[in-house]
Parts: structure tokens; C-alpha cells; sequence
């Protein structure tokens, strides 16, 4: 890599040792770095503790966002449905990342954010699978825009029915994606060969 990029090896090795830390990288001593391959029963655990964590942030994130922060999550929400109508999923993409940001940020515990943002960062390689499936991108946007809303108003029992939906691995839509990612995994395997 540093001679394909033409940089030296130290800037290579932090980027590996960061990728490690998130667990999308494994080092191996003595042999070397692999990228890790997760089963489909590891997707769907990473899918449940993120949907877990992030019920714990956002509840945190109602009772304690400042006005601004409020407003910010509101604007952000507005732009999902343009983009979902464009059906420019890399922008899509790249907006929901900033909400959901925006939320670890308005919780205001660190910690909890941390962990928030490396369950997020695991399941990354996955979502475009999951906005790939019909009319997902719209349903997203929507609940987006309800999302916002809740936490705007500091409506918490509001927010955690809403998350029930948006972050549900038993929904019907997250049944889609878990058919379309057994399939992109190779094959219906739900443990480790």
C-alpha cells in the first residue's frame, strides 16, 4: 500500500491499526492484517446492539439537546426526502451518518457516543444493502423527519416507540435486508465455516 500510494509506511499502519480497532481489521502477529468476513448471525448481533445503543443515546439525546441542536436535527431531517426522490443513496447515506451523529453529539456522554459511533462504523459496509431495498430510502426519510420531531419537542415516550420502528431487526423491511445480505454473504451460512 505505501508503495502503490507512494507514502511511507507509518501513515499506512496507523490507518490499519485504526481499521483493526473498529474490528473490520484483524492482526495477526507475525503474518499480518486480514480484513475480518462476519457470518450473517454477526451482522445481526452488530444490527441489535447498535439498535440497542442507540435507543439509550437518543433517549438522552431528547431530554438533553440544546435548542440548537434541536434545530439542527430538524433541518438535517428536511433534506432525506429530496435525496431519497433522487435516489442518490451515497448522499443518503453520508446525510444519515450526519444525523445520527448529530444525535450521539445531543446526548452529551461521551462514552455512550463512542460506543455508538463504533457499532455504527461496524455495520457501515451494510447500509447501502439495506438502502437498496424498494421504497426504503423514503420510509427512512420519513422516519428521519418524525425522529427530529420528537426530539425536538423532548417527547421521549415518542421517541422510543419511533425507534422501535426505525431501528426493529424483526420489521418487515429488515427481513428484506437480511435476505439480501445472506445472499451477498454467500448463501444462508449463519456460522463461522
Amino acid at each position: 500500500l505505501a508503495e502503490r500510494f507512494s507514502i511511507s509506511r507509518t501513515p499506512i499502519r496507523e490507518v490499519l491499526n485504526r481499521l483493526a480497532k473498529t474490528g473490520l481489521i484483524e492482526i495477526r502477529r507475525n503474518i499480518g492484517m486480514f480484513v475480518v468476513t462476519l457470518t450473517l448471525t454477526e451482522v445481526l448481533e452488530l444490527y441489535e446492539a447498535l439498535a440497542e445503543i442507540e435507543m439509550i443515546v437518543t433517549r438522552l439525546s431528547t431530554r438533553r439537546a440544546t435548542l440548537i441542536q434541536r434545530q439542527s436535527l430538524l433541518e438535517l431531517s428536511k433534506e432525506f426526502q429530496g435525496l431519497a426522490d433522487a435516489r442518490d443513496m451515497d448522499a443518503f447515506a453520508a446525510k444519515n451518518v450526519a444525523f445520527h451523529e448529530a444525535i450521539y453529539d445531543a446526548c452529551h456522554n461521551r462514552y455512550l457516543a463512542q460506543l455508538a459511533r463504533q457499532a455504527r462504523r461496524r455495520v457501515w459496509a451494510f447500509r447501502k444493502i439495506h438502502f437498496s431495498i424498494p421504497g426504503r430510502m423514503h420510509r427512512s426519510a420519513n422516519e428521519h423527519m418524525e425522529m427530529a420531531a420528537a426530539i425536538s419537542e423532548g417527547n421521549e415516550q415518542e421517541i422510543v416507540r419511533l425507534l422501535h420502528i426505525h431501528g426493529d431487526i424483526g420489521n418487515e423491511a429488515f427481513n428484506d435486508f437480511r435476505m439480501i445480505l445472506s445472499f451477498s454473504l454467500g448463501g444462508s451460512r449463519s456460522t463461522r465455516n
